[in-house]
């Protein structure tokens, strides 16, 4: 089982992975017409196309769905993400987003965050207990809302876990310095059930937690993250 990190956008301020086991699944897909830079890195750590089972949604944002649509049409494969938030990937009507501070509410109205997102069927409606073996990945779905309603994370078998925004590292978007001190990331719907779901994950003890902005994360990371609140 091997994770590979796919830079969307430069010093870990956003991030897609692959997950390449017995098959392949891409989790996230970074901001729209990213999807050549994520080709590129399968064809750059030597994963075959062909083997790429699913594209996997952490949740619907769209600096993680924004090119979900043109990698379903380059890999014919199923979209799942959390049931709670499938109507945005097929209409295209992003969720509102809760800005954190004056720097976000700026954030919001630039041009990544105000981009269109192409519709795109989804074929897996998740409630965030699955396993993933039937796509050739030895994992798990576990749901940890709290930035969005529908957030969840990837608990792989090599005790790593893959957690979208739940929490973010860094100095303003995540990775220009101190990339795995924890920090709010720039929108969040609901600080009391994020620590609720970090929670869930300090339990689980991984030996890795890698997120969209920033990270990866350890234990002790998250800890002292937590404790400040």
């Amino acid at each position: 089982m091997e994770v590979i990190t796919v830079p969307i956008l430069p010093m870990k301020i956003l991030q897609s992975y692959i997950i390449v086991g017995h098959k392949t699944i891409i989790v996230d897909t970074g901001v729209p017409d990213s999807q050549n830079k994520i080709i590129s890195c399968l064809k750059k750590n030597n994963v075959q196309e062909r083997d790429v089972s699913m594209i996997l949604l952490t949740h619907s944002h769209i600096d993680h769905s924004g090119s979900v649509a043109a990698l379903k049409k380059l890999f014919n494969v199923p979209v799942a993400i959390h049931k709670s938030e499938a109507a945005v990937i097929e209409t295209g009507e992003m969720l509102p987003l809760s800005p954190k501070n004056k720097l976000s509410e700026i954030f919001k109205k630039s041009p990544p965050m105000q981009a269109k997102l192409e519709k795109c069927f989804v074929d897996i409606k998740l409630d965030g207990s699955e396993n993933l073996e039937e796509f050739g990945i030895e994992a798990k779905l576990i749901h940890t809302p709290g930035h969005t309603d529908g957030s969840i994370s990837i608990v792989l078998s090599n005790n790593e876990i893959i957690a979208g925004d739940v929490l973010s590292g860094g100095i303003l978007l995540g990775g220009i310095l101190k990339n795995n001190v924890g920090t709010w990331p720039t929108f969040h719907n609901d600080t009391k059930t994020c620590i609720e779901s970090i929670n869930k994950i300090i339990q689980l003890n991984p030996s890795k937690v890698y997120v969209g902005h920033g990270g990866t994360f350890t234990v002790n990371n998250l800890q002292k993250f937590v404790n400040k609140f």
